[in-house]
């Protein structure tokens, strides 16, 4: 059993055998036990049922405009990194005047949870929501409408605000978001009765809590649709700008999903499982693990672990190398034996040992020899992953001291220094580079995503 379902079983059980033995009535100990498990089962059930909007992953890293049914106005939003670092993919929207939209349903009379991951960068005036519009093109156009204001006198703060149909104003403010930080939003919309609710929290993969609902300045947590259309909403809709919205203003959306179910789905469609144990989504080197496992360049060090603390050998480099230059299906055969005298005919790793060596990536260890069990340090890293970048004829420029345990003099000093010049490396710690140590399996993720920029 999934360990997320066995938990959500385990806490209605544990919630409802709190009720039953606190009711005062045998009829209220059945009905609230009742009630609990559900519940809880209702959660559980809608954990399976988010299908996503969009990703991002699979798109080019270009404008979004004609990319997976995106329709939008060409330079208002496009597919770039995460500019919280690794190779996840997300979409960068400028708050200049623009639109941009992707079908998404919600049929009349349905109730159906909408998530997705928000992050902006500087204050500008943009909104985000669903809308009943086959080709939407105006504020007016939304129905559940959540997003910023342009920064203004009146209105200085990054507050978050929505769209609300029931109050005597347009817009209602819910909370203050903080700049470079990634936020699960949670949408319950309610296409029957036509108001939305919203959850918000900043936890990596964590669920929304019952803490995280927001409310306006009145207390109220029910927002009105902007526009009452009373019929299905079509597509996810984004609009950007108007009256003094900032030019260079930009957010990040990610992760868009939109429940299938009218359940109450609260869980984060992200953080529902991890594809190696031992690297959780918080781990430091997550996406960059994420990313090259997705391309097929590790399955890790078993079925469920990765091993990040593990040292590579020269046989490993090999392989991770290979792939990193080639793609994750790339396969060079089984090795002839003739290059290295410590790699024999039937060696695991002998096709990629001899491939490296004839893409002039490395010489061996010696005249005749590889070492392929030998650990691979940062100093040899940097030049493996130069000359797989270049070419055998690369050579790096003259150092000039830019660690302060490379010295201008140490024989890899070049190719730390241009690792670094690449934004590839930083060292580390502490103005250090540690070019003796090996390099770690985490660690040789980073350097594989940079170098090749993988995505």
């Amino acid at each position: 059993m999934n360990t997320r379902l066995s938990r959500v079983i385990r806490g209605c059980l544990v919630g409802a055998s709190h009720l039953f033995n606190t009711a005062r009535t045998w009829s209220a100990r059945f009905l609230s036990l009742t009630a609990v498990l559900c519940a809880g089962l209702m959660v559980v059930n809608a954990q399976a049922a988010f299908k996503a909007v969009e990703t991002f992953d699979s798109l080019n890293l270009t404008d979004v405009n004609g990319q997976n049914g995106w329709d939008s106005d060409p330079g208002i939003a496009k597919v770039v990194l995460d500019p919280s670092g690794g190779g996840n993919q997300v979409l960068e929207v400028l708050t200049e005047s623009g639109e941009l939209f992707k079908a998404a349903s919600v049929p009349q009379g349905s109730t159906r949870m909408l998530f997705l991951r928000l992050r902006f960068e500087e204050h500008g005036r943009y909104s985000f929501g669903l809308s009943f519009a086959s080709n939407p093109m105006e504020y007016i156009d939304f129905q559940p409408e959540l997003g910023m204001a342009a920064a203004t006198a009146s209105d200085p703060g990054n507050d978050l605000r929505v769209a609300n149909g029931s109050s005597t104003e347009i817009y209602d403010v819910l909370t203050a978001l903080v700049p470079g930080t990634w936020y699960n939003v949670w949408v319950l919309v309610d296409n029957d009765l036509e108001n939305y609710q919203v959850w918000l929290n900043s936890a990596p993969g964590g669920d929304a809590q019952a803490g995280d609902q927001l409310s306006n300045d009145a207390a109220e947590t029910l927002f009105g649709f902007r526009t009452a259309p009373g019929t299905d909403l079509e597509n996810f809709f984004i609009k950007t700008g108007g009256g003094d919205s900032p030019a260079d203003g930009r957010f990040y959306l990610d992760d868009i999903y939109l429940e299938t179910t009218d359940d109450v789905n609260l869980s984060n469609p992200q953080g529902i499982i991890t594809r190696f144990l031992d690297v959780p989504i918080d781990h430091w080197a997550y996406s960059f693990i994420e990313t090259i496992a997705k391309l097929g360049i590790t399955s890790g060090c078993d079925e469920t672990h990765y091993c990040p603390t593990d040292p590579v050998n020269r046989a490993q480099m090999a392989v991770f190398v290979e792939q990193g230059m080639r793609g994750g299906a790339y396969d060079p055969g089984p090795g002839v034996g003739n290059i290295f005298l410590d790699v024999p005919p039937g060696y695991w790793a002998g096709g990629w040992i001899e491939q490296l060596s004839m893409d002039g990536v490395t010489s061996g260890c010696g005249p005749t020899h590889y070492c392929p069990g030998s650990l691979t340090t940062r100093a040899e890293m940097a030049v493996f992953l130069l000359r797989a970048k270049y070419g055998m004829d690369y050579a790096p420029p003259t150092p000039v001291g830019v660690f302060n345990d490379v010295a201008v003099t140490y024989w890899a000093a070049g190719w730390i220094e241009q690792l670094a010049a690449e934004g590839i490396t930083s060292g580390c710690g502490n103005g250090n580079y540690c070019p003796a140590d090996p390099v770690n399996r985490d660690q040789m993720a980073v350097f594989l995503v940079r170098t090749f920029q993988l995505q």
